[in-house]
């Protein structure tokens, strides 16, 4: 890791998205702050640098040098994906405001300029564009002459306070804008609140938007590929969610409904459609990646109307994956024929996690949802299969490594399941009263027991808290009598919450855990006791 400026290695600067998306699992997985701070110092280094776009939002591709301020300008619609997944994740397990703000431009720019009007985004945009001269250079849309940087000048907010143009060689005298430092860290040197001193800056960059709206505008490149696609749909899914962005959510479940009808044939899914011309098999990633994304759907669905038979779509990809690529206990092939000789089976990383590792998840992701046997059993398979070859090179393999770590032990972040879906768990933890509230909600039909069951062979619903403190509200139960039993049963159905106001625990370095165990019953039969921890930092751990 670079210590400086973030990030892995030093130049050229990706971003390495799987790498620091399981490093980010394993901080939630096991508390570990070294870990979450080596996520956010990519993310602050990228947030200031030149390689996000201040003006109109996303992030470029990479740069060539080590503080992230000089990019290659072209945008991919992966990057954009799974950084804004980044951003989004490490805003809930930290709460830094600038990490939403960030991700919300990022999704602006997708929603305004990468997508389709069927719903589908498209691949990227160029990083050359026509300059005032008519050339073809690179950057020429994203750089500003300095002449154009001093006229804008006149309260000194461009040039010393919020925004530090950096030098580029290649374009010069043109200059690429990059945050000196943090609006927190700004705020602070200047005397002024941090709201001011944001609102000052998003003026400032609005009026740049303006003005380059007026500039030829890079070439995009406008296909769509499905597992490109598929990364965006789980990423604004999630972002939907979590920020109560409802356009969002919409956006997914609309890319996601245009592959269903205009990409899936009777012959299989195709991997590429342009000007509504779908063609070329899809590959792993794509069945894969795409199935994943529908699971997303399925748990974030905010409305009747974007709710639907995602997982069973979901299941039907995972299903279609055995049948077209091979067998999980040899490892999934790349395409569904055989290249030359050899089948190809890839477990590194590249701009996306790798397919098996996506099959990997998709299948454990479904088992935690579904009563799905099979998948459960192809998921170890997959595991035992690959797994001693992701021990070479981890560092290009670490979103396998992730996929693991959800088979072996349990999922990460807010949202857990239980009950084969039947439960599905929340954790909320509001940074501003410091109050952590578990949303539990049980499907029609099935029941768990509540905190004080009237029968004392019953595993009761607990919750516990370790690395704070908190007194625990639970709510008031019902008190039913079910045909497996004539003695009246204290019993949780629907939505509960259960909820505590969470004080410093005596290690106040410890990371709070929240440990939820309940026993899912319904009228005939009781399941396995099942345990769901979640991790989360209290406000004092916040960067």
């Amino acid at each position: 890791m670079d210590p400086f400026n973030g990030g892995y290695v030093i130049v050229p600067k990706f971003p390495r998205e799987p790498l620091f998306l399981f490093l980010l699992d394993h901080a939630e997985r096991t508390g570990d702050v070294e870990v979450l701070g080596v996520v956010t110092d990519m993310l602050d280094g990228m947030i200031q640098g030149g390689v996000h776009d201040h003006v109109g939002g996303g992030l470029h591709r990479y740069a060539v040098d080590p503080e992230w301020n000089e990019p290659h300008f072209e945008k991919m619609l992966y990057t954009q994906a799974l950084m804004g997944r980044l951003l989004v994740r490490t805003w809930e397990t930290t709460g830094t405001p600038e990490y939403r703000r960030a991700a919300e431009r990022l999704f602006d720019y997708v929603l305004r300029d990468l997508r389709d009007a069927n719903g589908g985004f498209f691949a990227s945009q160029n990083a050359d564009s026509k300059s005032s001269t008519g050339e073809s250079i690179e950057g020429a849309f994203y750089t500003w002459p300095t002449a154009v940087l001093d006229r804008l000048d006149r309260s000194s907010v461009l040039r010393r306070d919020l925004v530090l143009p950096t030098p580029k060689g290649q374009v010069s005298p043109r200059e690429i804008l990059a945050l000196r430092a943090s609006l927190m860290e700004m705020a602070q040197e200047n005397g002024r609140p941090v709201g001011e001193t944001q609102a000052a800056l998003d003026r400032l960059l609005q009026q740049l938007f303006g003005l380059r709206q007026t500039r030829a505008a890079p070439f995009v490149d406008r296909k769509i590929i499905v597992s490109w696609n598929a990364a965006m749909i789980e990423t604004l899914a999630h972002a939907g969610h979590h920020f109560e962005r409802l356009d969002y959510t919409e956006a997914a479940a609309k890319a996601a409904r245009f592959i269903l009808a205009e990409m899936q044939m009777p012959s299989g899914l195709n991997r590429v459609s342009y000007n509504q011309r779908p063609s070329e098999p899809a590959r792993l990633a794509d069945y894969a990646g795409f199935g994943r994304a529908l699971i997303a759907l399925h748990d974030y669905a905010a409305t009747p109307e974007i709710a639907g038979d995602w997982l069973d779509h979901a299941q039907a990809f995972a299903n279609e994956i055995g049948k077209r690529f091979g067998s999980a206990k040899d490892g999934f092939r790349m395409s569904q024929e055989t290249l030359g000789q050899h089948a190809i089976v890839l477990i590194e990383d590249a701009d996306l996690p790798s397919g098996n590792a996506l099959a990997l998840d998709l299948f454990t992701q479904l088992a935690l949802r579904t009563e799905a046997p099979d998948l459960q059993q192809d998921a170890y398979a997959l595991a035992s299969a690959l797994s001693g070859g992701v021990l070479h090179s981890p560092e290009k393999r670490s979103y396998f490594l992730k996929a693991v770590q959800d088979l072996k032990v349990e999922a990460t972040g807010p949202v857990r399941f239980a009950a084969n879906g039947a439960v599905r768990g929340e954790l909320h933890h509001d940074k501003t009263t410091n109050i952590a509230t578990v949303q539990i909600s049980i499907a029609q039909g099935w029941h768990i027991n509540a905190d004080q069951p009237l029968q004392r062979h019953l595993i009761p619903t607990q919750v516990s808290i370790s690395g704070a403190k908190g007194a625990l509200e639970y709510p008031s139960p019902h008190i039913k009598t079910l045909a497996f039993n004539d003695a009246p049963l204290a019993l949780y159905e629907g939505d509960i919450a259960i909820s505590a106001q969470l004080t410093p625990g005596p290690e106040k370095t410890s990371v709070p855990r929240i440990t939820l165990v309940l026993q899912t019953c319904s009228e005939e039969i009781c399941l396995q006791p099942e345990e769901l921890v979640f991790t989360f930092w209290p406000t004092a751990m916040q960067k």
